[in-house]
């Protein structure tokens, strides 16, 4: 394979002191942590753009500045949005140049090249040709140049002790742990990267670096992308070859609405309003099935979903606004997924959850601030067979995930959001319908007649049933889905 191999300069960083790195620094001193190896070998450090590779190439490169390491990273070409930006990071920090690797096809390429058959958990020719193939090749090719021995450094942290790094057969070539071997965890490496170059923005949508979209992403992730990043939901799902039938299967009527943020119905139990001082009537409930659709669309619901919506919630901001008009504490929220299981969809925010808690930093919280800050509720919504068509692919489509194709996200997301958003204008008009002697020309007045308006607008095809706030429990359960990420993804 002849891979594209370039390099990304450093540029001037400006000095910024942070305590946590220079814990580990002085740790390192008092180890009296060396360099392995000879004089004259080389050292390599595998760069993903991720938090914990970026904190190796950072820390080594900080108690080591003469030494000449070679950071290097496997473009898939196909990398989430921010990914480049990360590493000029890194680069810009270190003062050391980034040494990129790429398969002249990228990962649509290779695809196209295999007739449209995709990566999966059982032929995962994508990480083996353009991850570790490439690797392989660019260092075979160094140690003909440079016949000494390599040291690997991978950025597997001190409390994640099953993980492994790129199993070679070179005998000339040695791993190296040393995030490890200073006692580094998650807590310290997300600090060390908000005191210097900056935690990278995809930890908002996803758990770790790598492609934009992959086989082996949650659903959760997956719809995190077709928000912050349409165009790279868009192009992933061209790769896919959908059968005739599943094409008209999942095609959207009417106005695609599947990547907007929407604003969800607040339940009263995640509602700040509702607390103990707050009288309850002042704070109307959520309520359901009050908006009128076509006539005898919901005679007979054929289709049952069951959807997950995260919340963070900041009870501090009980003090903005009064009890009847002020905020309910919601400051952000985001669709996580759906099933028509209840079980498996509670299996699925469990995991989500603990993902939160792993980048909890990223939302400028602390993991007890995340614990204390998140909310989920699971919506029980149905619609027509017509509308909602939940089956399975066919047999002759290919996708990233054979069980849920990307147009077939997009086509559950854009009736499931409008389901909610619709539902939510409920909410709030009954709530400002609720405050007595409410005058026309008064803020809430002029709210609540923009609000019939927009209602007016929304036909939604879906209906909802009902509503319960779920508390998600911390589960650290591997499932075979992620239990083997490419060996060059970070968390």
């Amino acid at each position: 394979m002849n891979s594209h191999v370039t390099t990304v300069p450093q540029q001037p960083f400006a000095a910024t002191f942070s305590p946590t790195l220079n814990k580990f620094l002085t740790v390192a001193r008092l180890k009296n942590y060396r360099l392995p190896g000879r004089p004259g070998d080389r050292h390599i450090v595998g760069t993903s753009g991720g938090a914990d590779s970026a904190v190796t190439a950072i820390i080594l490169g900080k108690l080591f500045p003469e030494q000449e390491f070679v950071y290097l990273f496997t473009d898939t070409q196909a990398e989430i949005p921010g990914t480049s930006a990360a590493l000029d990071q890194v680069a810009a920090y270190t003062g050391k140049p980034i040494t990129k690797i790429a398969h002249p096809d990228g990962l649509h390429g290779l695809i196209a090249h295999f007739n449209g058959f995709m990566p999966s958990g059982q032929s995962r020719y994508c990480t083996r040709i353009l991850k570790t193939e490439a690797t392989e090749d660019y260092l075979e090719i160094e140690h003909e140049r440079h016949p000494v021995t390599f040291h690997n450094y991978v950025g597997l942290r001190a409390d994640e002790p099953a993980r492994t790094g790129l199993k070679s057969d070179f005998p000339w070539l040695k791993t190296h742990f040393p995030l490890r071997d200073l006692g580094v965890r998650r807590e310290d490496v997300f600090r060390i990267l908000d005191e210097t170059i900056g935690i990278p923005g995809f930890y908002r949508i996803k758990s770790r670096s790598g492609c934009g979209i992959c086989s082996f992403m949650r659903q959760s992730e997956v719809l995190g992308v077709l928000e912050a990043h349409p165009q790279v939901f868009a192009q992933a799902e061209g790769v896919e070859r959908l059968a005739d039938e599943d094409r008209r299967r999942y095609a959207i009527p009417g106005l695609d609405r599947s990547g907007v943020r929407f604003s969800y119905p607040v339940p009263p139990a995640i509602d700040i309003r509702t607390a103990d001082a707050v009288a309850p009537q002042k704070v109307p409930r959520l309520k359901v099935d009050e908006y009128k659709l076509s006539d005898g669309l919901f005679e007979r619901p054929d289709e049952s979903v069951f959807v997950a919506v995260e919340y963070f919630v900041d009870p501090m901001m009980a003090a903005f606004g009064k009890n009847d008009t002020g905020t309910p504490g919601v400051w952000h929220q985001q669709l996580v997924g759906w099933s028509q299981s209840t079980e498996s969809l509670m299996k699925a925010v469990n995991t989500h959850f603990t993902t939160r808690l792993d980048t909890a930093e990223v939302f400028g919280l602390t993991q007890e601030e995340m614990r204390h800050e998140f909310r989920c509720t699971i919506f029980h919504l149905t619609a027509s067979a017509r509308a909602l068509d939940l089956g399975p692919a066919a047999k002759d489509t290919f996708a990233w995930r054979q069980d849920e194709p990307l147009a077939k996200v997009r086509y559950v997301a854009n009736l499931v959001k409008q389901t909610l958003y619709a539902a939510g204008l409920e909410q709030e008009i009954a709530q400002l319908r609720s405050i007595k002697g409410l005058r026309q020309d008064s803020w809430e007045g002029e709210r609540l007649i923009s609000l019939y308006h927009e209602r007016k607008r929304q036909r939604p095809e879906g209906k909802l049933i009902k509503a319960f706030v779920y508390q998600p429990i911390e589960s650290r359960r591997v499932n075979n889905r992620e239990e083997a990420p490419c060996f060059a993804c970070s968390k």
